[in-house]
């Protein structure tokens, strides 16, 4: 009995498998057109031609009588055209350094984040409106790094 069961399952599941493969008349599945297309009216805010984002990543190394700095930085910028004279950009950097590893009594931790953002309004050809809110990451504890090097 144990030797007849195998031998009548696999066959009949090989059949059904095979029978599958076929059937002509599969149904496709029906995808909504409002999926598909986009709706004519309401805000898209990530849509290409609205939204756009850049990466960066830079490293440099600086040579200084206490040894070998090395310093990386990775930018993530992301624009929003909320409207044809209306942009919003926001961007947060993260900045790593050898330096704060390699003297940690002195406070020099440059392992940070620096975020912002900037609303550039323009509502004529030859007038321009922008408020920048910027947290910089810090080098040596009082002087501004230099983070987005583009911005005005």
């Amino acid at each position: 009995m144990k030797k007849l069961l195998p031998e009548i399952l696999v066959p009949l599941f090989l059949c059904n498998l095979v029978w599958g493969q076929f059937k002509a008349d599969v149904s496709r599945p029906n995808v909504p057109e409002a999926l598909i297309q986009s709706p004519s009216s309401g805000v898209q805010l990530f849509s290409p031609q609205w939204f756009s984002m850049n990466h960066s990543f830079s490293l440099s190394m600086v040579s200084t009588g206490f040894g070998l700095m090395g310093l990386g930085a990775y930018t993530n910028e992301m624009n929003f055209q909320l409207r044809p004279n209306l942009e919003l950009t926001t961007f947060f950097t993260l900045t790593q350094s050898s330096l704060s590893a390699g003297i940690p009594q002195r406070g020099l931790s440059l392992d940070q984040m620096g975020v912002g953002a900037r609303l550039e309004y323009h509502p004529t050809q030859n007038t321009h409106f922008s408020i920048l809110l910027q947290k910089a990451p810090t080098v040596w504890g009082s002087y501004p790094q230099n983070v987005t090097p583009g911005w005005r």
